[in-house]
């Protein structure tokens, strides 16, 4: 039924059945011979609709009359006059005339304000790229910080008469979250050849270095069962030395590549008929150096972080030095 004193309705302009509706019910009211009832369908029926915008239409008013806003936001008053969609009363007061077929009154819809998501800062990484120790200075505001260490790598074995020289073995990779006091500063130790990085001491966050070649024989990478952390990864073995008759071309082994975030090292290759091993490799690791080819030459030195050395051609070919580990802090600023 027509709400008494309701004279006109606003009509939101995606609204169709709601529309609709206020139309049915406005013929409805026409039918029983309600006053106004005609006009107001009249007016109704030749609505303006503007989008994004909620009018009140057509019927110039009388003083003191109220409007119903029909929409389909749900809110106030919604069923006080039989529109379970209608959203709130508008009292609305105006004594001069008004120009056929025009907005009555507009409400602009408010603009949709949405929150602007909070930037996060970047992530600081701090590298620690020399052997020995280091001290770390921990920010203000930061509680946690991520460490990370690569081991030091194995030195390759050194090539003699009857056989070439083994590959080093690859240092081992861990990561781990560890709660920092602000302002703090905390120890840390960057492994040289065959040596262990560690942050804090080294029961904390601990990386294991690979060993060195002995003789022909493949230094064995730095395991991740006796590193610390959350994340542990080996090092990659070396490649095993050739064996030959005496003064003959022996192919040394290739050093083993470290281990990283993308999981255990590589291993060298072993050394063959006169040719040396290549080195192993893997992203974020260090590489392990080529083994020597031929006779009297040298095995190609590991790169840091953590590669191992590559082994000495037979006769007297020297040994690939192995690479010192790596430590990195990452922390984000409070």
């Amino acid at each position: 039924m027509l709400g008494a004193g309701i004279n006109v309705y606003a009509w939101d302009s995606q609204m169709v059945s709601i529309y609709n509706e206020a139309v049915a019910v406005l013929r409805a009211n026409v039918v029983a011979g309600t006053p106004d009832a005609a006009e107001f369908l009249a007016r109704l029926e030749s609505r303006r609709a503007v989008n994004g915008i909620a009018m009140l239409l057509t019927k110039c008013p009388r003083p003191n009359s109220d409007y119903v806003l029909v929409t389909d936001r749900v809110g106030f008053l919604r069923a006080t006059y039989g529109y379970p969609q209608a959203l709130f009363m508008v009292p609305y007061f105006i004594d001069t005339p008004c120009p056929k077929n025009r907005p009555l009154f507009e409400m602009p819809v408010p603009p949709v304000k949405i929150p602007a998501r909070p930037r996060v800062p970047d992530p600081v990484v701090v590298d620690f790229s020399s052997s020995g120790d280091h001290t770390f200075e921990v920010p203000a505001g930061v509680a946690l910080l991520i460490a990370e260490c690569w081991g030091g790598s194995g030195n390759g074995g050194n090539g003699s008469p009857d056989r070439s020289g083994g590959g080093g073995g690859g240092g081992a990779y861990v990561s781990h979250t560890i709660a920092v006091i602000p302002e703090a500063t905390i120890n840390l130790h960057v492994g040289g050849i065959a040596g262990d990085s560690w942050v804090v001491d080294n029961t904390t966050v601990l990386a294991k270095g690979g060993a060195t070649a002995a003789d022909n024989a493949s230094g064995q990478g730095g395991q991740a069962s006796a590193s610390i952390g959350t994340t542990k990864f080996s090092g990659g073995n070396g490649g095993t030395g050739e064996v030959t008759d005496f003064m003959q071309p022996a192919g040394g082994g290739g050093g083993g590549s470290s281990a990283s975030p993308s999981g255990n090292g590589n291993a060298g290759q072993n050394g063959s008929g006169g040719v040396g091993g290549s080195g192993g490799s893997l992203p974020e690791g260090g590489t392990g150096g080529n083994g020597a080819s031929d006779i009297e030459n040298n095995g190609s030195p590991g790169t840091a972080p953590g590669g191992g050395g590559g082994g000495g051609s037979g006769l007297s070919g020297g040994l690939g030095a192995g690479a010192i580990g790596k430590v990195r802090i990452t922390y984000t600023a409070g």
